[in-house]
């Protein structure tokens, strides 16, 4: 009995040894491209500080780069963690969806999702396809060449989307929670916009202003760049 077992347990044994391969090789890649992007990031930063395509004195927020210049001290360790944690996310995450593929008592679930997909991508573009038909027969840019028609297809859209669009909303949120993820380690671009940012008082992701600081700090060694 124990030689049988010995014999399933090393012909299943692929079956964990392949996600735990695939998520390593997935965060030893991840882990190169975020470095890889620093140095032309770093450059292009300073580059849009000379060129004035962020503000600096004439902007109302510059006085935000100029105070607390000590947080300089926080870049090293920012980088170094926020993509390591990046790479030990994305590569969990890979590790897991490859885990759960490979799983025999999961394969009918797996199937299912696979096959609400494929439908999910048939209707969308069944659904471009048509509205490209209609849109050169019912439309001109702004302009309806048959209103009662052109109203008719609208119905039907908005129709159509209603089903759609709860579809939509989950690839959504799995688009933005994998963007979120991997900028963790991307301390160097701001991932939301400067309203976003901001909640109240609150300011979610302080790291990017940062990092412009230490570049400002750097750079004023040199000639003077600021508008």
């Amino acid at each position: 009995f124990q030689n049988e077992l010995s014999k399933v347990a090393e012909s299943e044994k692929w079956r964990l040894m392949a996600p735990l391969r695939y998520g390593l090789a997935v965060s030893e890649i991840t882990i190169i491209i975020i470095t890889l992007n620093y140095v032309p990031s770093t450059t292009r930063t300073v580059l849009l500080f000379r060129s004035g395509g962020i503000p600096s004195l004439h902007d109302a927020r510059f006085w935000k780069l100029r105070v607390a210049v000590d947080q300089a001290s926080l870049l090293f360790g920012t980088l170094f963690w926020g993509s390591l944690y990046t790479a030990i996310l994305i590569g969990l995450f890979s590790m897991v969806f490859l885990a759960i593929i490979l799983n025999k008592e999961l394969a009918p679930q797996v199937l299912n999702i696979f096959a609400s997909f494929l439908g999910l991508v048939i209707t969308v573009i069944l659904k471009i396809l048509v509205l490209m038909i209609m849109r050169r027969k019912y439309h001109r840019g702004y302009y309806r060449t048959n209103p009662a028609k052109a109203n008719l297809l609208g119905i039907i859209i908005e129709s159509w989307n209603l089903g759609l669009t709860t579809q939509y909303m989950i690839i959504r949120c799995l688009k933005l929670l994998l963007a979120a993820t991997l900028f963790i380690g991307r301390v160097d671009v701001p991932f939301l916009t400067e309203d976003a940012n901001n909640l109240g008082l609150l300011e979610i992701d302080h790291f990017p202003l940062v990092f412009r600081k230490v570049r400002l700090t750097l750079q004023l060694i040199g000639p003077c760049f600021c508008d």
